[in-house]
């Protein structure tokens, strides 16, 4: 039994851009340390100082293999301009252009930094405090690009991450207080508020399902892996039979768990991986997804189209579709009943190839989009 198996590319573009977000956190925190010109017999300013600039050298190092990974997968098809002039790509503008940004905020203070005898110290300063947003930046960018924004461990990374930067600020607010008091109550404030403002947009954006199509991914790179396939006469819904979702719930979180097979080569050497699922929890009923393609190293299958399909145990086929994302055990799916109605699905699997089987989550939420299923009239 295979699964779709990523490029080591994606994993090293996401491996390095995690430890770039908690080397970035070390810095910022020792940054703030070092405003406060803290110091003690064990950690002398000098050290929290160059503690300070190691790291941040060794954050733009891990950037720059974070960006020639994430440039070479091409997968997203970015381009090399893309990481350096923001909010250009293809790829969810948006979400890559805050990374470009929180890069080129990097490079800013390297350059100054470097230039910092001819620049004078105000200078210098005012463009080191403005690197301080690249954290928030970055924070946001991982979010909104990365795979990985519903895993427990990156959201547990984030938390830890967030966590130690707000105790920081507040720490440094208390440094002599009662000065400056307007700009400590507003700092205050804002480690108080960005973070309820971020967790919202996390619930209502890279949570929700459909993420990666309202995102901002294009449709070429869904079509990767999602090529229609042409749906079998038995799995059409006869004009005897008529088929309805309305008793079908349109939104839901459930557990799956199912077999997982994998057919024997055909001619041309492709196989095709079935995941045939029940659903509990949430609701009740059947999701089965269908992928084919060429068997890859690693175990894996390149997909080149797939199909899937939700229902009832009585009527497996209310919902049909294809896959819209895939990247590991994580699975997007786009499906529609015979009227047109649409609804986002995000899976995530856990197969177990040598017993054959599946579990997982499967969560569904109405899609914005009202889309032509195979049985819809035309």
């Amino acid at each position: 039994m295979g699964t779709v198996a990523p490029s080591p590319l994606w994993y090293l573009t996401r491996g390095t851009g995690a430890v770039v977000l908690l080397l970035l956190t070390a810095s910022v925190v020792l940054g703030i340390a070092g405003t406060a010109r803290w110091g003690s017999a064990r950690w002398p300013r000098f050290v929290i100082g160059t503690l300070h600039r190691n790291i941040s050298l060794l954050v733009l190092v891990l950037l720059g293999i974070h960006i020639v990974t994430a440039v070479t997968d091409t997968f997203a098809g970015i381009r090399w301009i893309d990481t350096v002039v923001p909010f250009t790509s293809g790829y969810r503008a948006l979400w890559l252009g805050l990374g470009t940004l929180a890069l080129d905020l990097l490079v800013s203070l390297a350059v100054t930094s470097a230039l910092r005898q001819r620049l004078g110290y105000r200078a210098w300063k005012s463009v080191h405090w403005l690197a301080y947003a690249s954290w928030p930046i970055a924070v946001v960018h991982g979010l909104g690009t990365g795979s990985d924004a519903k895993s427990a461990w990156l959201l547990a990374l984030t938390a830890i991450c967030t966590i130690a930067v707000v105790a920081a600020v507040w720490w440094r607010v208390a440094v002599g207080w009662p000065a400056h008091r307007r700009i400590r109550v507003g700092a205050v404030a804002a480690s108080l508020l960005a973070p309820v403002a971020g967790g919202v947009w996390l619930v209502v954006g890279p949570l929700h399902a459909g993420w990666a199509r309202r995102a901002g991914t294009p449709s070429a790179v869904l079509a990767r892996v999602s090529s229609p396939a042409p749906a079998s006469s038995a799995s059409q819904p006869s004009a005897s039979q008529p088929s309805s979702s309305a008793n079908f719930p349109s939104r839901f979180s459930a557990q799956l768990a199912g077999t997982a097979s994998q057919s024997s080569p055909a001619a041309d050497g492709s196989v095709t991986v079935t995941l045939a699922t029940t659903l509990s929890g949430g609701t009740t009923g059947r999701l089965v997804i269908v992928l084919r393609g060429q068997p890859s190293g690693g175990g894996g299958v390149a997909v080149t189209s797939s199909r899937a399909s939700l229902g009832t145990a009585a009527d497996p086929n209310l919902y049909r579709g294809t896959v819209a994302s895939l990247r590991g055990g994580q699975i997007s799916l786009v499906l529609t009943d015979t009227d047109g109605s649409a609804l986002d699905v995000s899976v995530r699997v856990q197969v177990d190839a040598a017993a054959g089987t599946v579990t997982g989550t499967a969560q569904a939420a109405p899609s914005t989009a009202r889309a032509n299923s195979p049985g819809a009239s035309q």
